[in-house]
């Protein structure tokens, strides 16, 4: 029996992937908004910010957990670009499933309770320490950064394929598109 090759991804995964890059951008703009914040605001802030971006680690769990049994399409012919995709996604995975721990671990290392999507109180990791709280706290922003950096790197990559190279790349994540 001849296996069927994708051209696209399978529609969860398509789903989620843009389900995430909502959820990824509103923690971001959240998260700086905090920042910005003081007294009760800046809590609630802060609570909104965790209870979006711990929807980012439930999701990208739930992605994986997909993905590890699916069918999806080929690598991209060219061993170079190959190379560069597989690296990138690889740190956007990681960066989602750690960027959201770090915050957990600043949460706990604060004194306080993380929970998860505003819905299930989790166990704490590690107990009150303010020199470590201050130390989570910036990885958590440097993590941020670095996953900012990825996922523009990510939409330029795409937007080469579509736009200058002109292959189906990018119709792989959004199935109506045509190559131009």
């Amino acid at each position: 029996m001849s296996r069927l090759v994708r051209t696209i991804y399978p529609t969860p995964l398509r789903w989620l992937h843009w389900l995430m890059a909502g959820l990824i951008a509103v923690a971001w703009f959240i998260g700086d908004w905090a920042v910005e914040q003081e007294g009760p605001a800046k809590g609630a802030a802060i609570g909104l910010h965790i209870a979006v971006a711990s929807g980012v680690l439930v999701f990208v769990l739930l992605r994986l957990a997909l993905r590890a049994g699916a069918s999806v399409p080929g690598p991209l012919p060219s061993l170079p670009a190959r190379l560069l995709a597989q690296a990138t996604h690889l740190m956007l995975y990681a960066l989602m499933v750690l960027l959201p721990v770090s915050g957990w671990l600043a949460v706990n290392t604060a004194g306080r309770p993380f929970v998860l999507m505003k819905l299930l109180q989790m166990p704490s990791l590690v107990g009150r320490d303010p020199a470590w709280h201050g130390r989570f706290e910036t990885l958590h922003i440097l993590m941020a950064w670095a996953l900012a950096c990825l996922v523009v790197l990510h939409v330029l990559a795409a937007a080469k394929h579509h736009w200058v190279d002109r292959d189906y790349t990018l119709a792989r994540m959004v199935p109506r598109l045509r190559r131009r």
